[in-house]
């Protein structure tokens, strides 16, 4: 299935040169953990994870599913 991603602060390096955003083709079911590891975004850091625009608190990565079509954004922790 096809979803779209979007990476921010530092973690566009998980796509193609250059990219912050991009289609990837997926399985059906995958979870958010899941994508993060296809990504290779580290398990032991907190990320900021929005399913079309919606926040995914961590407790729910091993059990929301993605569907086709949906927009999956990820950032790290913003400190100021």
């Amino acid at each position: 299935m096809k979803i779209r991603v979007k990476l921010f602060g530092g973690l566009g390096r998980a796509l193609a040169p250059g990219e912050r955003s991009g289609e990837m083709v997926v399985p059906a079911n995958m979870t958010p953990r899941e994508l993060m590891r296809r990504l290779e975004l580290a398990d032991d850091r907190f990320y900021i994870l929005l399913v079309n625009d919606a926040a995914v608190p961590p407790e729910a990565y091993d059990s929301r599913k993605i569907a086709e079509g949906e927009c999956v954004t990820i950032c790290p922790p913003i400190a100021g």
